[in-house]
């Protein structure tokens, strides 16, 4: 009997005191260390202020700059883990800009998540800004005859060149 209580007593300290517990939490802001544009692609390298050792990710959203935040993300960086407290740059990451309007404005936002999660996050980062390259959206319209009457016509012509898509064309009188 005084075997199986202290080969109990042994197994309570060795798995109390053989579990680790990570507090990988409150989370600091990330911020951009740098970004630039080449090769058709926009290069980022954010910092992780988060004062923990642990595993996290970043995730981004991007969106056009006259356009709302919607708060979804929708780019998620690799994961990296921190050996220390200290801040600690995320690899370069480098985000295809095929699928953006050439010549448009972007903001971006991010915030750090412990790795795998959605939801335990920091704050939002500030916002930043980029312009894809290439030349922007041009539409030129015109009318002839460019003035009438009721009961008269004219015809409505118009171009739309460079940009993203096919445009959609509301006319109105007035």
């Amino acid at each position: 009997m005084k075997k199986i209580y202290l080969s109990l007593v042994f197994l309570i300290f060795f798995f109390a005191y053989s579990i680790e517990v990570k507090a990988c939490s409150p989370y600091g802001t990330p911020f951009v260390a740098t970004q630039s544009i080449s090769g058709g692609n926009l290069n980022i390298v954010w910092t992780s202020t988060t004062a923990w050792a642990c595993d996290y990710w970043i995730k981004m959203e991007i969106v056009c700059n006259s356009q709302p935040f919607t708060g979804t993300p929708n780019y998620t960086s690799v994961s990296i883990s921190k050996p220390s407290t200290a801040n600690m740059n995320y690899p370069s990451w480098s985000i295809p800009l095929s699928a953006f309007c050439p010549g448009v404005t972007y903001k971006f936002r991010a915030k750090e998540c412990a790795n795998g999660s959605s939801t335990s996050c920091s704050g939002w980062s500030t916002t930043y800004t980029f312009t894809a390259p290439g030349t922007p959206p041009t539409l030129t319209a015109s009318a002839s005859p460019a003035v009438i009457c009721p009961s008269q016509t004219s015809t409505l012509t118009s171009t739309y060149t460079g940009g993203c898509g096919s445009p959609t064309y509301s006319w109105s009188p007035g």
